[in-house]
């Protein structure tokens, strides 16, 4: 195990209770004053930590535990995501992970891709924009780690960022110069079959008993659908093997199977999270109990911090060690997945921008009778073709992929689906349909969606809101015409004026016919009832306020990184329970992130 010079092992617990006293006692006069400072304490300042206090930091989080994420290749979980270009995660660093990282001169705050320190390899995530570098990266292992991390972090009154996998968008997962603490190493899995009414709630889906599942914070999709499949149950995700459970269920959650089992949020039953004094809370739907490293117990049976914690977004409640997911069984006849491809150009005529807005309309019309056991996507790709030349110097391309619930034999399936091909240009470019027992069968040889170590998503003063711009259509938009009208407008977009923009539409939230819709969650009122999700990255902000034209809210994990009214848009009228929460549980704002709870930026 590689260490800094000067760094201890902890070979006995003795000798870590000896260590455990010795930070807490360099603490005890510290987190008054930190609490109250009105910024984050900053390298070279005299709250900055010493390096004694650094070594003591690391010999309290057990340097001597193993510590490592491997791919371990094709047919097995991704256990976190592989860079743009790399083959594993942390470009390779992440065999022999140190229990803490500090930051050096020769970093260069982690910009210089040609020259990546092994600093930098750990701290790589999606999207880290601004040039946002922490000076300190920790990974722990242990509920009591992170405990010790958030009071080091009072006591120097240190700025605190969360990741998982890092996939964030939103630079949600950055904090400049702070303490990055990495969750990717809690990885249990404890299934518990028997538990059907969701720790004293009853279930709000089908009634089925599907139990829970007790999942570590740096679990992906991949792992999770992998010991899902291993205990004959089925779990709700998002689209990708590497994203992680944590930010997705936080922030709401849409996915492939959504319109049956609900969202990321609705599956929440209970958490483990790290407050930012320091206590360890449990929040469940029978009540809350937060207990202290010196020994006090706190009970109560308050649900508030569970409900916030269902769609209230990510980064600013505190650090989740561990989710407590509503678990579903497999459906009769397994899962279908099934992808179509149909393409054409934008030229006037039948085979034409005519074959494309049959596509777009019929689509319409078909999504607003799907039933719960549909859930899937659309993207419509316009590009130039300047090779045909004037006027036919712009084509497209549309995918559709959807989930279905039960066997592709079915007049159930084959129905709609026939129907659902049939609506592009004769014949589609693709079109099958495959039955999976599991998801795991089908995303075992899904391919890893890379993250970008370098910023490609920054707001732009006038060009781009940055982020991922999203809009919820709900389904009279649909109804009225309105989203087709609009789609269309947006797609000739790229034959009037250049500009091509891929239109991402999910149809993966609980719009459809039957679907469940918990009211116990802090999710907007479009992420419950809306029929869509619809992602648009690459337009001008004026020409963005077309998409909010359509509908009030936005996707938390999804949306733009400048939006206006985002208390509104991101969570409707809850807003105002969900600072109080925040008050609450974080009254110095140890944790905070761009347009999260508690932000106090009022403009874009």
């Amino acid at each position: 195990m590689r260490r800094p010079p000067g760094a201890l092992a902890i070979s006995s617990a003795a000798t870590m209770a000896s260590v455990t006293k010795l930070v807490l006692a360099a603490l005890s006069g510290l987190v008054a004053a930190a609490a109250a400072a009105a910024a984050c304490c900053q390298p070279g300042q005299a709250c900055w930590p010493t390096p004694a206090e650094l070594e003591a930091l690391e010999a309290a989080l057990d340097p001597s535990l193993p510590r490592s994420l491997v791919y371990a290749g094709p047919g097995t979980p991704f256990v976190a995501p592989l860079p743009a270009g790399a083959d594993q995660p942390l470009y390779g660093a992440g065999e022999t992970l140190r229990a803490l990282y500090v930051r050096e001169d020769a970093d260069n705050g982690c910009t210089n891709l040609l020259n990546r320190t092994e600093f930098c390899q750990v701290a790589a995530r999606n999207n880290a924009q601004f040039g946002w570098s922490p000076a300190l990266i920790a990974w722990p292992t242990t509920d009591e780690h992170v405990q010790l991390l958030v009071e080091f972090a009072n006591a120097h009154d240190l700025c605190v960022c969360v990741a998982g996998t890092g996939h964030d968008f939103l630079n949600r997962h950055s904090c400049d110069s702070g303490l990055l603490v990495r969750t990717s190493l809690f990885k249990q899995q404890v299934w518990d079959p028997a538990d059907a009414r969701g720790l004293g709630r009853p279930r709000v889906s089908d009634g089925a008993n599907g139990g829970t599942v007790t999942l570590g914070a740096g679990i992906t999709f991949s792992e999770a659908h992998e010991s899902a499949a291993r205990h004959d149950r089925a779990l709700a995700s998002g689209w990708s093997p590497t994203v992680g459970i944590a930010g997705w269920t936080l922030g709401g959650g849409h996915g492939p199977f959504n319109n049956k089992f609900g969202l990321g949020a609705d599956q929440l039953r209970q958490v483990t999270i790290v407050l930012a004094d320091g206590g360890l809370a449990t929040a469940g739907m029978d009540g809350t109990r937060i207990v202290y490293r010196n020994g006090t117990v706190v009970e109560t049976g308050d649900t508030d911090l569970l409900w916030a914690l269902r769609g209230g977004g990510s980064s600013t409640w505190g650090i989740i060690t561990s989710f407590t997911l509503q678990a579903h069984p497999l459906p009769e006849g397994g899962f279908t997945y099934a992808q179509v491809e149909w393409a054409g150009d934008l030229c006037d005529g039948p085979a034409g921008e005519a074959a494309l807005h049959a596509l777009i309309d019929g689509h319409a019309a078909w999504a607003l009778a799907r039933d719960a056991d549909w859930s899937g996507l659309v993207w419509v790709i316009p590009y130039a073709t300047p090779e045909v030349g004037a006027p036919c110097d712009v084509a497209w391309y549309a995918i559709a992929i959807y989930w279905y619930q039960g066997a592709n034999t079915t007049d159930a399936f084959l129905g709609p689906w026939n129907q659902l091909v049939g609506l592009g240009p004769a014949p589609p470019v693709v079109a099958y349909s495959e039955r999976h027992a599991t998801v795991w069968s089908e995303y075992v040889s899904a391919a890893a969606e890379a993250i970008y170590y370098k910023p490609f998503l920054e707001p732009q003063p006038g060009r781009s809101l940055g982020g991922v711009p999203s809009v919820v259509v709900g389904r009279e938009q649909v109804a009225d015409g309105r989203f087709a009208a609009l789609l269309k407008a947006r797609v000739n977009d790229c034959r009037t004026d250049g500009v091509c923009v891929r239109q991402e539409v999910y149809q993966g939230l609980t719009g459809n016919l039957g679907a469940p819709q918990d009211p116990f969650t802090a999710v907007n009122p479009g992420m419950r009832t809306g029929l869509f999700h619809w992602i648009a990255t690459g337009f001008a902000p004026d020409v963005f306020e077309s998409y909010y034209a359509l509908g009030a809210y936005s996707y938390f994990s999804e949306s733009a990184y400048d939006m206006p009214d985002w208390r509104t848009r991101l969570w409707g009228d809850h807003y105002d329970r969900l600072a109080a929460i925040k008050a609450q549980v974080d009254p110095h704002g140890r944790f905070g992130c761009h347009h999260c709870v508690g932000d106090t930026d009022d403009g874009t």
